[in-house]
């Protein structure tokens, strides 16, 4: 029956292959399909349409149509902005109609494709400055110079009259100045020969130089040859001798509180304190605070000291010999050494010096060692200054 059936259809098959290569016969004489011109009229679609095949109709035969494709075109814009230019490609739509006749709908697809644009790319390159550097030359520059020309011409003889003997000056600076410091002297003179001397105020001569009639020399003050020097200068020219002398002084530090000083510098100071003073039948005595001691001296210009060992409340012993007025018995501390002391030859003090003709006296004084301990210089309260000899027993009175 299925067969039957079959061998009945059989020439309309037949007939739909027929139609079916006629068609494609008659695709291959259509009309080309649009170029660029008309794509703004076209409507793309993406969507084919679909005609329903009537009943007792065969299903239309797909035949596939060549594509027009383009190619992109590659612009070169000498410009820095990317440029794109479209590429339209046709896209044929398939539609399908109840007819034999196949129709074609050309579908166009718009593709963007970027155009290569060449693209500038700064390339630093070294530049070579050129330097102007000056160069200064020192151009000589003609000088005009004169050349004198000198001419001999003789001169008056001069006759020398030579100067008489003479010390014109002779001078020591400083005129004052410390122990075992310098000192210069400076002469001008005019004569054959010439000596200078260094001298004490004594007239004791320290060092002696021959020296020209005119120039200068360097001295050095020493204290032991006493506070100032002398220096004389003899200038001698035949049988004619002439002589200067000029002074130096040497201040000492600390300087001797008296005027009357020794030639050499003090050790110390002076120191300022009480004295009590009082006068005896045959002499003095002085008691001074300062140094806690005791003096007798004489009217001869002996002298004896002793430390003081007596303190208040200590009673004297009377003396040995009755003492009739006017004369009374010394008291204190010079009471004490004049009872029991004795003088260096062992006689008592009381039979060397005697008894006191007036009280004692106290006053301020000032007190001084020299050289040595055994040198004291003390101020009496008339204010005359003594220098008591401890260790030869004498005393010197210096004046103020």
């Amino acid at each position: 029956m299925r067969w039957r059936t079959l061998r009945s259809r059989l020439p309309i098959f037949v007939v739909v292959m027929m139609l079916a290569i006629m068609s494609m016969a008659c695709g291959a004489q259509l009309p080309p399909p649009p170029t660029s011109a008309s794509v703004n009229t076209a409507v793309p679609t993406d969507t084919p349409s679909v005609t329903p095949i009537p009943s007792n109709t065969l299903p239309p035969t797909w035949t596939p149509l060549p594509t027009n494709t383009p190619r992109p075109t590659l612009t070169l814009t000498p410009s820095e902005t990317s440029t794109f230019t479209p590429t339209f490609t046709d896209t044929p739509t398939s539609t399908f109609t109840p007819s034999d006749t196949a129709t074609n709908t050309a579908t166009f697809t718009l593709t963007f494709t970027e155009t290569p644009t060449p693209t500038f790319t700064p390339t630093e390159t070294p530049t070579s400055t050129l330097t102007f550097t000056p160069t200064f030359t020192d151009t000589p520059t003609a000088t005009l110079t004169f050349t004198p020309t000198f001419t001999d011409t003789p001169l008056p003889t001069r006759t020398s009259t030579p100067r008489p003997a003479g010390i014109f000056s002779l001078t020591v600076s400083p005129s004052s100045a410390p122990p075992n410091s310098t000192v210069t002297v400076t002469w001008d003179a005019e004569g054959d020969t010439a000596t200078l001397d260094m001298l004490t105020t004594g007239g004791v001569v320290i060092q002696s130089l021959r020296v020209p009639v005119v120039g200068s020399q360097r001295f050095v003050l020493n204290p032991a040859n006493g506070s100032s020097v002398v220096f004389k200068l003899t200038v001698r020219r035949g049988r004619t001798v002439l002589v200067n002398s000029a002074a130096a002084s040497i201040v000492c530090d600390p300087p001797w509180f008296f005027n009357a000083a020794p030639t050499s510098c003090p050790p110390q100071g002076a120191q300022q304190g009480l004295f009590v003073y009082q006068q005896l039948e045959r002499g003095y005595a002085i008691y001074s605070r300062l140094t806690n001691q005791v003096f007798f001296l004489t009217y001869d210009r002996r002298m004896v000291s002793f430390p003081n060992i007596w303190t208040g409340g200590v009673v004297i012993p009377p003396p040995a010999k009755p003492i009739t007025a006017p004369f009374t018995a010394p008291t204190g501390e010079i009471g004490y050494a004049w009872r029991i002391r004795n003088w260096p030859d062992g006689r008592p003090i009381y039979d060397v010096v005697g008894a006191a003709v007036a009280p004692t006296f106290n006053y301020t004084g000032q007190l001084q060692y020299g050289t040595t301990q055994t040198d004291i210089y003390l101020t009496f309260p008339d204010g005359t200054v003594y220098w008591l000899q401890t260790a030869a027993g004498v005393w010197t009175p210096l004046g103020r």
